[in-house]
């Protein structure tokens, strides 16, 4: 889709004496007086006669609903919420609350009229169903029991996670149960459905207690009926071995893997395979846990995790010293799979069991081929990993002549200043011709300056669009487009970013371009979202990471915002390190989502585990810490500022391991570095025994770069302590001339 749309929008406040400016501030008025508990006051600010309605018609009409509904004026509710449009964003809120609006009023027909021929997704669709259970409970008619309590078991089949709503319809089936038919009584299908949704919401020990007494059951009826006779069955068993392998109950797990993936077939039996895999390695039977992964490749070798099996194979052998079994799984993989997505994994475990093996030589070839791919497409990480490598090799391996080794640790310096690993190229460069590092650091330098002046004009103004945020035409038709632009200027944000969700669409990375995404990114930082404002961009630069040049600037500013930045200023006050550093760290950690919960249970912007936020806390001084509290960008960034303190200052300045500590633990790290400090950083980094925390490193470090470069004003390249890693602890972070 082109941006044929050139002209300028303005998101500036409506001019005083344009009609929208004083509409818009009694709606906003009236928001404000239903929050505070006054609807009566709420309706006098808005107009009755929707023909004068000029801003905002389907808000208007949604507020003065909620607003007779509050008062007990249900029907006038109902007249004022038949007034949006079908297509509205406010559509599915209005027929909940029409449904509501009935049964308030003892109008239980009315409410099930009104959700006959509701089909909603997600939370809303839940909502509809417990609105009809009892709506159902309520009318009392032939059958009507039996229709709620089927309304709130369809409730209890898909919801995984613990919710108010589901609460209610668990508390609905169990006061209804002995009044209706057993035949509607959950049945052993139903009871492998529902562990489907727990296990989805990472509830393993509910499925755990859910099927675990029916494992008998699933077990005889997979032997009697076979799997296409009882696919139940093989889902049943499947998500309690899933279950089990999530709570590292690998003994538990084993078996029923087994059992699967043998008498199963189809998606389950490869992921059954793949699981017994993983369990076998993870308590230690290396040699059974390589014949698993193999045996992927071996039975399935059509299927995408055929190639996975051959390189995680190969990466124990790897890790167990036995390098040239490792180097036939990754041979294997890479001719039999050659258009895999683990073919620069396992090109990448080619080189590094040849690295590894100290033959050098052998591991050139392999580094090569992975380093002509994109530098800045699907694979990037491994290509500039790749390059990396491949320079650094050519360097150290022929001290005769470094000329090539330089160049390409040049090259990858000027191709990928805002990554990890052009970083780290820089910082080994520094070691090797100081003279060239400072000619790359100037030119960095200058660019950060260049970042900065155009900064200035651009940072936080929502008054006029960027002017590289030109927008699809198309997109600006759209009613969600529109109605947000208009919501903003009428000074109603937090509404606004719901009308660019619609206008975006379900799959908006596919459907729109770059400077649309832009468009809609400054929208909805507008609209007081960072959390989805740069997840628009973050979802596009997995696959086209842009390049640093002025027509990428805007781009890269909605990528990595200064989300939650006066949080982060005033936790940094009293430290001695840069606060782009953890305003990349929360980034990554929790994508600017204040609220969110990750499967392991960690809080926040800063994902604090609850015992680690406790416990600092108490440092701090606050011994009356609750849970809720870290849901509050304040108490949470500083809390995880003060924890990140403490490992900084444990590793004395020593920037990657304080930030593997932030996610691994800081006695994982001690360790790593009592086993493996003699390594230099880049081998040390490679060599982390965690997937996740290795990954994790080289991504706060990027995103640290990145900030440092479009809003930091100091040295124009993250410091990283090259060389060894146990000596590094003791000495200062390194500086480079001419930054």
């Amino acid at each position: 889709m082109g941006a044929a749309w050139a002209e300028t929008v303005t998101l500036s406040p409506f001019p005083d004496d344009d009609p929208r400016a004083a509409a818009a501030s009694r709606l906003k008025l009236a928001i404000q007086q239903l929050e505070d508990g006054d609807p009566e006051a709420a309706l006098s600010n808005l107009a009755t006669d929707e023909r004068s309605v000029v801003f905002a018609p389907d808000l208007v009409a949604w507020t003065r609903g909620l607003a007779f509904s509050l008062l007990g004026r249900h029907q006038e509710a109902d007249e004022a919420w038949k007034t949006i449009a079908l297509d509205s964003s406010w559509a599915e809120d209005t027929l909940l609350r029409r449904a509501e609006s009935a049964l308030d009023d003892d109008r239980p027909g009315d409410a099930l009229l009104v959700l006959k021929d509701a089909n909603l997704p997600g939370a809303a669709g839940h909502r509809a169903h417990l609105l009809r259970a009892r709506a159902f409970e309520r009318r009392g008619g032939d059958g009507d029991l039996g229709q709620a309590y089927s309304s709130c078991k369809r409730i209890w089949l898909d919801s995984g996670r613990v919710t108010a709503i589901s609460t209610d319809a668990e508390a609905c089936m169990a006061r209804l149960k002995g009044s209706v038919a057993t035949s509607l009584h959950p049945s052993l299908e139903d009871e492998v459905t529902r562990s489907v949704a727990l296990g989805s919401a990472h509830r393993n020990d509910a499925v755990v207690d859910l099927l675990g007494v029916s494992r008998a059951k699933l077990e005889e009826a997979l032997s009697s009926a076979g799997a296409s006779g009882m696919p139940s069955a093989c889902t049943g068993l499947f998500q309690l071995g899933r279950a089990f392998h999530k709570k590292r109950l690998y003994t538990q797990s084993a078996p029923l893997m087994e059992v699967v993936t043998n008498a199963c077939e189809g998606a389950l039996a490869v992921k059954s395979q793949y699981l017994l895999a993983e369990g076998l390695s993870r308590s230690g039977q290396l040699d059974r846990a390589v014949a698993s992964y193999t045996a992927l490749a071996d039975r399935f070798p059509d299927h995408s995790y055929a190639d996975d099996g051959l390189y995680h194979g190969g990466r124990l052998l790897l890790a167990a010293n036995r390098g040239e079994e490792a180097r036939e799984l990754f041979t294997r993989m890479a001719d039999e799979f050659p258009q895999g997505d683990m073919l620069g994994k396992g090109l990448w475990g080619l080189a590094w069991a040849a690295l590894a093996d100290n033959q050098p030589a052998a591991a050139l070839p392999w580094l090569e081929r992975v380093a002509r791919g994109d530098a800045h497409g699907a694979n990037r990480e491994r290509v500039l990993q790749a390059r990396y490598w491949q320079a650094s090799t050519l360097a150290t391996t022929n001290t005769q002549d470094q000329g090539p080794g330089i160049e390409a640790l040049a090259a990858l310096v000027e191709a990928a200043p805002l990554h990890y690993y052009g970083v780290l190229a820089l910082w080994r460069l520094s070691t090797l011709d100081p003279k060239r590092a400072s000619s790359l650091t100037q030119r960095l330098s200058r660019l950060q300056g260049e970042l900065r002046s155009t900064r200035s004009t651009t940072e936080n103004d929502h008054a006029r669009l960027k002017p590289t945020a030109t927008p699809s035409d198309i997109f600006l038709a759209r009613p969600g487009a529109k109605q947000a632009i208009e919501l903003i200027r009428g000074g109603l944000s937090t509404e606004a970013g719901r009308e660019v969700l619609r206008a975006l669409g379900p799959k908006p990375t596919k459907t729109w371009d770059e400077s649309t995404l832009v468009f809609a990114a400054h929208l909805l930082e507008a609209a007081a979202d960072p959390y989805r404002s740069h997840n628009l961009l973050r979802r596009r630069f997995r696959t086209q990471f842009p390049k640093l040049a002025g027509d990428s600037f805007a781009l890269l500013r909605a990528g990595y915002p200064l989300a939650f930045h006066d949080e982060v200023r005033a936790a940094m006050a009293n430290f001695r390190w840069d606060p782009l550093l953890f305003q990349g760290l929360i980034r990554e950690e929790s994508a600017f989502a204040p609220k969110v919960v990750s499967w392991a249970g960690a809080m926040g912007l800063s994902q604090l585990m609850w015992p680690t936020a406790k416990e600092t806390a108490r440092k701090m001084g606050n011994s009356n810490l609750q849970r809720a509290d870290l849901d509050d960008p304040t108490t949470n960034v500083s809390i995880g500022a003060t924890y990140f303190d403490g490992l900084h200052r444990r590793w004395k300045g020593h920037l990657p391991l304080a930030v593997a500590s932030y996610n691994a633990g800081p006695g994982a790290v001690g360790r790593w570095v009592k086993a493996r400090g003699h390594l230099e950083l880049d081998a040390f980094v490679e060599t982390i025994p965690y997937d996740q925390t290795r990954h994790y490193v080289k991504r706060v470090l990027s995103s640290f770069q990145i900030y440092n470069m479009l809003y930091g004003d100091g040295l124009a390249v993250v410091p990283l302590r090259v060389g060894a890693v146990s000596p590094a602890i003791e000495s200062r972070d390194p500086g480079l001339s001419g930054s």
